[in-house]
């Protein structure tokens, strides 16, 4: 393939109309097509942007057609240039988000694996770290993803390894890990246990 062109307008035509259709294969087809060509399109306008972003944000574009194919009109241009600048507004929407709040930060106390969690720090008569009862109940793999998000992870795939999502569809799994952070992050920030760092 080469990635400084896109897939035909004529290919682009024939997925859009089978992600109407409901098609099951169109997804994978449709990101099998245009990611290849989105990542090197984006690599070469934003070569400053984070690599991490570039890749979520063509991700995003096309797991959003995927789930909501009627959003293309192909009267108003052709599928490429609509994906390009669907995944330009998403990387300037995350760069934006990114400068905001920088990264997530996550107390040590909820990360039961911590080297520090339930110990003392330093001092002998320090207190010990105590754990946010509210986040005691996560499990190992809601956990792991709470990790993720401290340390500014982006990529879906990396989310639907730890949990065991990696055998769905690019667009299952990117609904899945949404509604997992979603919860996720919902439920530390009322424990207080997560909090955003400004930039």
């Amino acid at each position: 393939m080469n990635l400084s062109s896109p897939p035909s307008a004529e290919q682009g035509l024939d997925v859009h109309r089978r992600l109407c259709a409901g098609s099951r294969t169109a997804t994978a087809e449709l990101c099998a097509a245009y990611l290849p060509y989105l990542l090197a399109w984006l690599e070469r306008v934003e070569p400053r942007a984070d690599p991490h972003l570039r890749t979520q944000a063509a991700e995003d574009a096309l797991l959003k057609l995927a789930q909501v194919p009627w959003s293309y009109r192909p009267e108003r241009g052709g599928l490429a240039t609509y994906l390009r600048m669907s995944a330009r507004c998403d990387l300037s929407n995350a760069e934006r988000s990114e400068r905001r709040h920088h990264r997530l930060r996550i107390s040590l106390a909820i990360v039961e694996d911590s080297p520090q969690a339930g110990k003392y720090l330093g001092r002998e008569d320090a207190a010990p770290i105590e754990p946010i009862p509210a986040l005691q109940g996560l499990d190992e793999k809601e956990r792991r993803v709470l990790e993720l998000i401290a340390e500014g992870e982006r990529r879906t795939e990396a989310f639907a390894a730890v949990l065991e999502l990696s055998n769905l569809s690019p667009a299952e799994q990117f609904g899945e890990v949404k509604r997992a952070k979603d919860r996720i992050k919902k439920r530390a920030r009322r424990a207080g246990g997560l909090r955003e760092r400004s930039a």
